[in-house]
């Protein structure tokens, strides 16, 4: 953390006067500079001056490449430094250890697969009902049309006979009439009679023709569309595929718990860092302390991701609302940070309690949680260990506050265990605690496949360990997936011959 001050820079004159450094001779201070590493707090300028309950091993005002050098000193910020620098390769070992770490194993068998299949098979039934039930009502809306069709072809037929009944009666009423006029007429009457008919038989068998021509190609759409209601188990098996592999997801990804583990790395990193340079001129820890800050908001804010993606990766809407919502209030207390009045000391309790409220809003999806997962052992242990990890961090972020145990004893925790320190240990105990949280929600998703079948008859281990006593065969993802892919076969093949006999009867 930084030091506060309210007082302005007094130039390093002051501080050598207050070391009575200024009073000797030249060649007398030089020597006593170099020999000097440490001094003590009313020596130090105005803004270096932090906490007076530490009286003494201060580092002098030094440039950056000799902050650097005292890495290797001993002064009352060794502790911090190395506290958060240690924990910053701590936390990369586990990072490579969980990327080279193998997933948890699928907690299925036989009744799991079954169980998976039957929660989407529900659903792709009550599609697949609807779909037959529109079949066949278009089915039977298909055959009144033929019938209809039929029906007017035939009467249409009966239309045209008639018409060339009346034609042919006409014809003869007219040859009557015409013999008696004169014999010549009779034969281009006779010749005009064979005329009308032949055009009549001609129109009639055109007719005929092109309804004939009209009703095979209606039946032979109504064919090509049952063929295709034959062939419908095409697209549902991809539906169900889908609808598998949105619930089915194993290995869990990783990268949520990585985000986690970046974001403690690169706080315990800038912690230590800025600690390391915590004694250079005021324009350099004017900024420095700012990082040191927005690293802490990093930490919290990566905190988040493990735990509220592995609760609700079944509950994409829950999931993208906590993420973004955590996510822009993180941002905001970075901004808060970068004020300049963030840094003073009358605002020491005020950044205590703005880290402490940011990380208490975790506790809004934890309760929302648990209304959904409470019954899941595992998920009550990472929340059991999550409990743990945030009264850690809060113990830590009250001893800071009130600079215990240095208040009561100063001068006596100068060098070791004074609040800052503790403070430090508690942060990184609490990130290794949450850590193991993480691992616990993760070893769950795993097991349970993702959404597929939710592990809750215990803890995970002890629910793989029963399994394997009982004699349980324990599926790999290949197994899992070819023997859905055989209920899916069979399920659409049944569907395919219902819907062939179906159509039999058209």
């Amino acid at each position: 953390m930084a030091p506060e001050n309210d007082q302005p820079f007094n130039t390093t004159k002051d501080v050598l006067e207050s070391s009575g450094a200024i009073h000797a001779p030249t060649r007398v201070r030089a020597k006593r500079n170099r020999k000097q590493t440490t001094v003590g707090f009313h020596a130090l300028p105005a803004y270096l001056k932090d906490n007076e309950f530490i009286r003494g091993y201060y580092r002098r005002v030094l440039p950056v490449n000799e902050s650097f050098k005292s890495l290797f000193g001993l002064h009352n910020e060794t502790g911090n430094i190395y506290t958060h620098l240690l924990g910053f390769f701590m936390f990369l070992a586990l990072t490579i250890y969980i990327a080279r770490l193998p997933p948890t194993p699928l907690a299925f068998g036989h009744q799991q697969v079954d169980a998976l299949w039957h929660s989407v098979c529900g659903n792709l039934d009550r599609i697949q009902e609807g779909l037959q039930e529109g079949v066949h009502n278009l089915q039977h809306g298909v055959q009144h049309l033929q019938e209809g069709l039929q029906e007017g072809v035939h009467n249409l037929q009966h239309g045209v006979q008639h018409l060339q009944e009346g034609l042919q009666e006409g014809v003869h009423n007219l040859q009557h009439g015409v013999q008696h006029l004169q014999e010549g007429i009779s034969e281009r009457v006779h010749s005009l009679q064979e005329g009308i008919s032949e055009r009549v038989h001609t129109l009639h068998e055109g007719f005929s023709e092109t309804v004939h021509h009209l009703h095979e190609g209606l039946s032979g759409r109504v064919h090509t569309f049952q063929d295709s209601v034959l062939h419908m188990s095409v697209p549902g098996a991809a539906a169900a595929y889908e609808a598998l592999a949105n619930q089915l997801r194993w290995p869990t990804v990783r990268w949520p718990t990585f985000v986690f583990m970046a974001g403690a790395m690169i706080c315990l990193f800038l912690s230590s860092l800025c600690h390391l340079l915590g004694c250079c001129q005021v324009h350099i820890t004017k900024y420095v302390w700012r990082v040191d800050y927005a690293g802490i908001c990093i930490l919290i804010v990566c905190s988040f991701y493990p735990p509220v993606y592995y609760l609700f990766l079944c509950h994409p809407g829950y999931l993208t609302f906590y993420l973004t919502s955590t996510t822009i209030l993180g941002c905001m207390a970075v901004a808060v940070t970068l004020l300049d009045r963030f840094q003073e000391r009358s605002w020491r309790f005020f950044r205590a309690f703005m880290f402490v409220a940011l990380g208490l809003y975790g506790l809004v999806p934890i309760i929302h949680q648990w209304f959904i997962n409470n019954s899941v052992p595992q998920v009550q242990k990472a929340l059991l260990v999550d409990l743990i990890m945030g009264a850690t961090y809060i113990s830590g972020a009250v001893i800071y506050a009130y600079r215990v145990p240095e208040r009561w004893f100063p001068g006596k925790f100068d060098l070791w265990f004074h609040s800052h320190q503790i403070f430090h240990i508690a942060v990184v105990a609490g990130a290794l605690i949450h850590y193991k949280a993480c691992l616990l929600l993760l070893e769950w998703r795993d097991a349970s496949g993702g959404c597929a079948v939710p592990v809750t008859d215990g803890p995970v281990s002890r629910v793989l360990q029963q399994m394997q006593d009982l004699g349980h065969d324990l599926h790999s993802i290949e197994e899992v997936w070819s023997k859905l892919q055989l209920y899916i076969q069979e399920h659409f093949a049944s569907g395919a011959t219902s819907a062939a006999a179906a159509s039999s009867h058209m």
